[in-house]
């Protein structure tokens, strides 16, 4: 078995059991308190949120083969727009409510994961950037003699004289 069908299977069933949990009434069990208030995480639910919406984004960005940051930003936005429907629904549903705080939550999962994966993208442009033509401190005697500039920050065979 493939492991990106796998993996677009894992994200349909988390999209499903969002919905199931968005609409499903509280209390699941004996005590008369919200399953996930008694977890102890917060008392909103708002890192429960973040994680299950990070969860979602990654899912989805390994679902396809779309290594862009314009897929992630697209993906993000649909994915929350989902969220805000979802929150909508329960506004209408009379053992729920719209909570903006669960919406800011899911927002914010979503754009951890954003800004997780562009910036090691970033890093890697920023490294290809500087190899182009300056020498590095990991350089070899032979790659220093290859790099354009003629001129560097420093000399790679005497560590001890670097600026």
């Amino acid at each position: 078995m493939n492991i990106r069908v796998l993996v677009r299977a894992m994200f349909v069933v988390w999209a499903l059991a969002v919905a199931a949990l968005s609409v499903i009434s509280y209390p699941l069990y004996p005590g008369g308190k919200d399953l996930l208030v008694s977890v102890k995480v917060t008392s909103s639910g708002f890192v429960v949120h973040c994680i299950a919406y990070f969860m979602g984004i990654f899912l989805c960005y390994f679902s396809f083969n779309k290594k862009n940051i314009s897929f992630v930003v697209w993906a993000g936005l649909l994915i929350f727009l989902y969220s805000v429907v979802l929150e909508v629904v329960q506004f209408y549903l009379p053992s729920r409510a719209f909570n903006v705080y669960d919406v800011v939550g899911n927002g914010t999962g979503i754009l951890f994961f954003v800004v997780f994966i562009s910036h090691p993208n970033e890093i890697e442009k920023k490294k290809a950037f500087h190899r182009a033509g300056r020498p590095t401190q990991t350089d070899t005697p032979e790659e220093y003699a290859t790099h354009s500039t003629g001129q560097a920050d420093f000399c790679p065979a005497d560590p001890a004289g670097q600026k």
